[in-house]
């Protein structure tokens, strides 16, 4: 961390802690059972601190208007779609804006990992509830634990974040991959959640042919994967939709079928989206955000995604953790959860501060 020149910096500091703090722990409230009405006031009470933080902030003109441009947007989405994950990610760049990303990430890291530890922990305990599930691979049955989540694939969900902070952060460690490794295939054991599982791999794989990234232009590339990942899981839904038992819908256990009903039942059309039907479970996040956000909000990350791709270029750490989220992306919705897909947060950042005051710290890092 930085040294801090006055007492006021230095209470600023431990102020952003204590957002960031917050806002992950929001969706691990949600996880715990907080009921809906609550939530808003949870909200409500980040967004006062934050706007706390930003009286003590010095902000350009063209930065506080970029500012309050995503405040609409958030409360767009918000009132809306009655979906608060575009918030957190707002509130989050915002706390971010005057310190490297490497910080951000830092910090990031620390409260998951003590969110993440706390609930297996009281899952063992026995305050938690751990949700248990059987799965059936080539005959054998597997028994699924949640850990104190509310589903196996959630030991994951909740895991990733840390793994890519990890990865940002000790990348450059032999050490840390043995420890990735070694933990993610425990979690595989108790949760059997298999794209979780793959994903993680995705990291050691990918900075493995890190240089292989760099020569084919990562950076170039990048900003358009949004599009063609949409391309490719309509094709996949349209090719392997409509038959449950072939090799591809067998090893998306099934996803392509219900991808499917939406596209033959046209909700991808529509300009506001018509939202999830609750029997037909939406888990591709490209897909989601057509059917439960229309055209307008897919149209509306697209544009988030692809300025902001542009701005963080020289960082190839940081566009390997997008690529995997993007993978990801495929058969999962959550990577929309502001306090899961840390990311996002920097990527309004950039925008907010047009990447012209970045830190020397974000440039070129890996």
């Amino acid at each position: 961390m930085n040294e801090y020149k006055t007492f006021q910096e230095f209470k600023l500091n431990y102020f952003d802690c204590l957002i960031i703090f917050l806002a992950i722990l929001f969706k691990y409230l949600i996880n715990f059972g907080m009921q809906p009405r609550y939530m808003y006031s949870y909200l409500l009470g980040i967004c006062l601190l934050t706007l706390i933080n930003i009286y003590y902030k010095k902000f350009t003109i063209n930065e506080f208007n970029k500012i309050i441009l995503f405040f609409s947007l958030s409360t767009y989405f918000v009132v809306v779609y009655k979906n608060a994950n575009f918030l957190i990610s707002f509130l989050l760049a915002v706390i971010c804006i005057r310190r490297n990303n490497k910080d951000f990430i830092k910090i990031f890291f620390i409260s998951s990992l003590i969110l993440y530890l706390s609930t297996i922990l009281l899952s063992m305990f026995g305050i938690l509830h751990s949700n248990e599930m059987i799965r059936i691979v080539d005959g054998t049955i597997n028994k699924r634990t949640s850990l104190g989540f509310t589903h196996p694939n959630e030991v994951f969900l909740y895991f990733i974040p840390i793994a890519l902070c990890g990865y940002y952060l000790y990348g450059n460690k032999f050490t840390y991959y043995i420890i990735l490794i070694a933990t993610s295939s425990v979690l595989y054991k108790l949760s059997y959640c298999r794209t979780g599982y793959i994903t993680v791999l995705c990291v050691v794989g990918l900075n493995f042919f890190k240089n292989i990234l760099i020569k084919f232009k990562l950076k170039n590339i990048l900003p358009y994967t949004m599009v063609v990942l949409t391309i490719i899981s309509i094709f996949i839904a349209k090719l392997y939709g409509n038959d449950l038992d072939n090799n591809i819908s067998n090893l998306l256990s099934q996803r392509p079928n219900l991808w499917n009903y939406y596209i033959k039942n046209g909700y991808m059309l529509s300009i506001l989206g018509k939202g999830i039907h609750p029997d037909y479970i939406m888990d591709n996040f490209y897909l989601f955000l057509l059917v439960e956000m229309g055209i307008t909000g897919y149209f509306i990350y697209f544009i988030i995604y692809y300025k902001s791709l542009k701005h963080l270029r020289h960082d190839i750490k940081l566009l390997i953790i997008i690529l995997i989220f993007y993978i990801y992306g495929l058969t999962e919705t959550n990577i929309i959860i502001g306090s899961i897909q840390f990311v996002f947060a920097l990527q309004i950042k950039s925008i907010i501060i047009n990447n012209k005051k970045i830190n020397k710290e974000d440039k070129y890092n890996g």
